[in-house]
């Protein structure tokens, strides 16, 4: 009896900390609105008008191939509406597992010599919700809105429609389901943070809102003792059951995003060796740039200072070196002065590389030093492999 008590009164607490939270979702969205209402813009295959890549309209919807870079852009005539009052993009799409990521690029009179993008990260998801909220040059009245998709070179790509809404209760609550619950396997910043959603600069994010569930429902469950009658006093196995509802709310989504990583994982690196795996992964072309430079290095034990004006390149390329006699300096001048470099000592160039070579006369020019006098070993698009002379 006590025990049906305590979680009749757990999912009460829960159920009226929700209703407190949608609450003032309304009343965000209606102070967002500023009073005037804003209808929907919505373009179907006939409207969308290809820009870069292939596309072929059949049967309703636009089947789009990638160009040979990887990348194709459609674009929605402009319409007579403010944006900041249409900040919700709603894509429907059959097919988008070619696309790795995608931008948003926009024009408004305002700023007719200016084109504005944002990135989304991923692969896009069926029915997949933009929030604009929080770009600041999403004002204005547009005259273009592109969409442009970002993969495999001649990948396909097939939409249906595209859509632009204002921020009323129910498609809030459908943009934040879809941040949530929307996968995208992890980017290279993953090992250092995780904000829960698809678009890093547009929450509600997991944790706080979940926080905030917490404390309107033990706020709540507080209120109920106050106006119940009988003196009933407070159960702190209540505040605690919903302390752990909400942290189950919070894991289990990350419990479900981890499965849904190691399915990505072992598609890509179950069964194979320790190069094949780093060929598999993002740093393939660096990878196998460094291998090539490896290659080429015949002395054993010579001195290889490896120079990128990227810090996550120079680092990454640097790692692969070893463990050879590597020097890789962050956040300064990678390259120590010429004073500091010998005859025989290789320089490897990972793009993108402040020194300069210049073949005419065999030099590597750097800019407020003394240039280097080198030949060139290798080159290719990722970086170059130089012998100091």
């Amino acid at each position: 009896m006590i025990a049906g008590y305590a979680v009749k009164t757990v999912l009460f607490a829960l159920f009226a900390g929700l209703v407190v939270i949608i609450t003032i979702a309304f009343v965000d969205s209606t102070w967002r609105a500023g009073g005037r209402s804003a209808s929907a813009y919505a373009w179907h295959t006939d409207d969308i008008k290809v820009m870069l890549g292939r596309g072929e309209k059949r049967d309703g919807r636009l089947l789009l191939q990638l160009d040979s870079t990887g990348r194709a852009v459609v674009e929605v005539p402009g319409m007579d509406a403010e944006l900041g009052y249409l900040p919700l993009l709603h894509l429907v799409l059959e097919d988008g597992a070619a696309a790795d990521s995608m931008m948003v690029i926009w024009r408004t009179m305002q700023e007719a010599g200016q084109l504005r993008h944002t990135r989304i990260p991923g692969p896009p998801a069926s029915s997949l919700w933009i929030s604009m909220a929080n770009q600041a040059a999403w004002r204005g009245r547009a005259t273009s809105v592109s969409i442009a998709f970002l993969g495999a070179p001649d990948g396909r790509v097939i939409l249906e429609s595209i859509t632009l809404l204002p921020p009323t209760v129910p498609n809030r609550l459908r943009a934040f389901l879809s941040s949530w619950t929307d996968f995208i396997p992890w980017q290279q910043g993953s090992i250092n943070r995780h904000p829960g959603v698809r678009q890093q600069d547009a929450g509600p994010y997991p944790a706080p809102l979940v926080a905030a569930l917490f404390l309107a429902s033990a706020s709540a469950y507080c209120l109920f003792l106050l106006v119940s009658r009988g003196g009933r006093r407070c159960d702190t196995g209540v505040i605690a059951a919903l302390f752990l509802s909400c942290w189950l709310i919070l894991d289990l989504a990350w419990q479900a995003r981890l499965l849904q990583q190691l399915g990505v994982s072992m598609q890509s690196f179950a069964g194979k060796t320790g190069d094949e795996k780093r060929l598999s992964s993002d740093d393939r072309e660096l990878y196998r740039f460094i291998m090539d430079v490896k290659a080429r290095i015949d002395v054993k034990g010579s001195r290889i200072f490896v120079s990128s004006g990227d810090d996550y390149g120079g680092m990454r390329g640097a790692y692969y070196l070893y463990p050879e006699n590597v020097y890789w300096q962050r956040y300064r001048d990678n390259l120590p002065g010429g004073e500091h470099i010998a005859s025989g000592d290789f320089i490897v160039l990972l793009r993108p590389a402040l020194p300069r070579f210049d073949s005419a006369s065999r030099t590597l020019m750097m800019e407020g030093r003394k240039g280097i006098q080198v030949e060139r070993i290798l080159a290719s698009e990722t970086g170059e492999l130089y012998r100091v002379l």
